[in-house]
């Protein structure tokens, strides 16, 4: 969850950070100063991410780390990169082939195990969930950012903002309604439509800049639906939609001189998407060291996790490829 956004190259992957607009650039000049609020939130939403599933206390909250990434995606990828639309190819390679990889990995892990590979049932909704259990948000936010892509050729800022702000609001106001029902769902069904709000929430954030005043008119209707969906109160769904939507406008929103000019965190926040990718089997192997659903083992687990990945990126360049 996590790469970089640099618009010489318009990369993108999970959970991106973006910059700081500078006064008097247009909207098409506008070159990044990475958002320090951003960079840090990556890393407080991949180190929830690994409490998560590792079932320590308050993992159902630590949730919200996935609610952040899914905002941050299409949020900076329409903020920054509007007038350069990505090809299937351009998004395959940054989020199929880590995908494709990490199947590879994580399956060669069940059959050393003799477990499934990948589960009972549907065979595509098998591979779409994956062969572990986090590995459903890669093909998720391909088809999403795909989408994304071909809508800026499609639709003007004005009417994709309000298609995706009525289409976040009538997702959180439903909430009570599609969550119970989603659940008898086959995975990751439940998932996808789970993270369908907070997508268009980023679409929404991306842009606000571009469609000026009539962005106001949005805030009161979408912070209503909010309300609903904390007040229907559903574990998992409710307070990681209030917390990671609450987190990601504070941090989007806050002013550079907020924070310390020394405080650069890009060095651990370009390590967050191989965190993600790695973070089930470094749980595995400290959870015999210290236990399970403790967060002694989060700690290890993010610690070790972004040291291996931060070691590979730089003595193999390659592997940022899969990382």
């Amino acid at each position: 969850m996590f790469g970089a956004v640099e618009l010489g190259v318009a990369s993108i992957s999970l959970g991106e950070s973006g910059g700081e607009v500078l006064a008097g650039e247009s909207v098409a000049s506008r070159k990044p100063v990475r958002n320090q609020a951003i960079e840090t939130l990556r890393i407080l939403a991949a180190f929830g991410i690994v409490a998560y599933h590792s079932n320590a206390p308050f993992h159902n909250l630590a949730y919200a780390g996935l609610i952040v990434f899914l905002i941050l995606s299409p949020m900076v990828d329409v903020r920054y990169n509007w007038g350069r639309p990505r090809s299937v190819g351009q998004l395959a390679r940054t989020l199929l082939a880590p995908w494709a990889f990490w199947m590879a990995i994580y399956g060669m892990k069940d059959v050393a195990q003799h477990s499934p590979v990948l589960g009972a049932g549907n065979p595509v909704a098998g591979i779409l969930m994956g062969t572990s259990q986090h590995l459903w948000f890669l093909p998720f936010i391909f088809v999403a950012l795909l989408l994304t892509n071909k809508a800026k050729v499609w639709c003007p800022p004005l009417a994709l903002f309000w298609l995706c702000a009525i289409g976040a609001g009538l997702l959180l106001a439903t909430v009570s309604i599609w969550r119970p029902a989603s659940l008898g769902w086959p995975l990751p069904l439940p998932q996808w439509i789970h993270a369908l709000a907070p997508v268009m929430i980023g679409i929404v954030l991306g842009l606000t800049p571009r469609v000026g005043k009539a962005a106001w008119l949005a805030v009161v209707p979408l912070a209503g639906a909010l309300v609903v969906a904390i007040a229907a109160d559903l574990p998992g769904v409710s307070d990681t939609y209030a917390l990671g939507i609450g987190l990601t406008v504070l941090a989007a929103t806050s002013p550079a001189a907020w924070w310390p000019r020394r405080w650069v965190v890009q060095p651990v926040a370009e390590c967050m998407m191989g965190v993600y990718l790695t973070h089930i089997l470094f749980l595995k192997i400290f959870s015999t060291i210290s236990g399970s659903g403790n967060y002694l083992t989060v700690i290890l687990t993010f610690v070790f996790a972004s040291l291996f990945v931060w070691m590979a990126r730089t003595m193999f360049p390659k592997s940022k490829l899969v990382l």
